[in-house]
């Protein structure tokens, strides 16, 4: 996983209250959502997984267009792009012969998804595909994007011409911030000039979350771009700005309609989730999710890498999830392994804990490492609601109350609520440190 500055996020009793999400259920099978100003990951998917990225390929071509070519730049339809891409591919109806200028082009690139023009600009930018494709490669590791090979600037289906989400959002967050590229993503219908004809060709973005008269439209969108191929599924790129909160959500192999479902909910539930202040020159992100006593672990956890900022840490705590973080945090251990977990509860891979099996894996773990010797309450100080559980249950919970690694409320532990993962970053930080 990537690592990024952690600049801040402990400011959570300075914010007013907001209404918290859930993490979103994802259906694509590659996704991420970032925080552009600090570039924190607040959600992914396989975010590192190879997808390949159909038409959002074509942000990169705007963006090296723009860095390129003059303005004032001629571009004709080519018949060397008639005879080279394939015909079946997305075009907004030009002639061979057909002239545009710049400006014209990149609403056709990003709002017609037209793979004839972006096989003509490649052609006027670079001489020939192939130049022009490793001048995609370079410019896709300069902004960080290094798990990325293109070898077109339309995206049309080849087995090497790939990206991962992760990546994607880079090229993204690259594109958008130029002013240009920004507001013609935005844009939902377009008077397309064709010079030599003297006549005007209107062209809509094939984004449904700029149409008004779609269930999918959302107005805090400023840009996207779709993509499609039958090997790529459904792609989708979008910038969403709520305040000062600027996201860029990437979904990748999806059904349709489901990619803008998805896009809307990130972005939901990022505004529900975070927010950002500025302090002098930087940008800090709070997690809202964050309990008021858990905030000087998690902010421990932060520092030495076993979580993300943008980790929802009132999520409910998931098997895979704790192994993952007790790999993590006690590497040095060895960790814990799901058939460990399995033996202790019975709970199987994506089932969720209560709060006694995560005091039996946590107690077992501490017993493993030999950070903590077992210990017991005095019978006064027991919780009142543990006469339903196993005398090994019992020994956990009162093992990790003794060691002040987990808590009651009026002298109730409540077994069999929800563990959540601010509790079990808070434990592993008194048990390690």
């Amino acid at each position: 996983m990537k690592k990024f500055i952690l600049l801040s996020f402990l400011v959570i009793s300075f914010i007013k209250p907001i209404s918290l999400m859930a993490a979103p259920s994802v259906q694509a099978q590659g996704a991420i959502l970032i925080e552009t100003q600090t570039n924190t990951i607040l959600y992914e998917k396989n975010a590192y997984a190879r997808l390949y990225p159909a038409s959002i390929t074509k942000l990169m071509t705007a963006l090296l267009v723009e860095e390129n070519l003059p303005d004032d730049t001629i571009i004709t339809k080519s018949q060397n792009s008639v005879d080279i891409v394939p015909g079946d591919s997305s075009s907004i109806g030009l002639k061979v012969g057909d002239s545009y200028n710049k400006t014209n082009a990149l609403y056709g690139l990003l709002l017609g998804s037209d793979n004839y023009i972006a096989h003509d600009l490649a052609l006027t930018t670079s001489g020939s595909i192939s130049q022009f494709a490793q001048l995609m490669n370079q410019k896709a590791k300069a902004i960080g994007a290094k798990d990325t090979h293109f070898v077109n600037p339309h995206g049309y289906h080849d087995p090497n011409h790939y990206t991962t989400p992760y990546d994607m959002a880079q090229i993204a967050k690259a594109a958008f911030s130029n002013p240009v590229i920004a507001k013609i993503a935005g844009t939902d219908t377009y008077q397309f000039y064709i010079r030599n004809c003297h006549t005007y060709l209107p062209i809509r973005n094939s984004s449904r979350l700029v149409k008004k008269e779609t269930p999918y439209y959302n107005p805090h969108v400023v840009s996207c771009k779709t993509g499609f191929h039958n090997a790529a599924g459904q792609t989708l790129v979008a910038k969403g700005v709520y305040g000062d909160l600027k996201l860029i959500a990437v979904v990748m192999n999806e059904k349709t309609p489901q990619q803008y479902v998805d896009v809307n909910e990130l972005f939901d539930y990022a505004q529900h989730t975070f927010s950002i202040q500025k302090q002098g020159k930087h940008y800090l992100l709070v997690n809202h999710t964050i309990p008021n006593w858990a905030i000087k672990s998690i902010a421990h956890a932060n520092q030495l890498g076993w979580l993300s900022q943008g980790t929802n840490y009132q999520d409910p705590m998931h098997t895979e999830d704790l192994v993952a973080l007790l790999k993590k945090a006690g590497h040095a251990y060895g960790g814990i392994t799901m058939s460990e977990v399995k033996q202790l509860t019975g709970l199987k891979q994506g089932m969720t804990l209560n709060r006694t099996q995560l005091a039996q894996i946590m107690t077992y773990a501490s017993r493993k490492w030999k950070k903590a010797s077992l210990v017991s309450l005095d019978q006064a100080s027991m919780p009142t609601d543990l006469d339903t559980l196993s005398i090994t249950a019992k020994k956990s919970i009162t093992n990790m109350l003794g060691h002040q690694f987990m808590s009651c409320s009026n002298q109730a532990f409540h077994p069999y609520q929800q563990a959540t993962l601010a509790e079990a970053v808070i434990i592993l930080d008194r048990l390690l440190t």
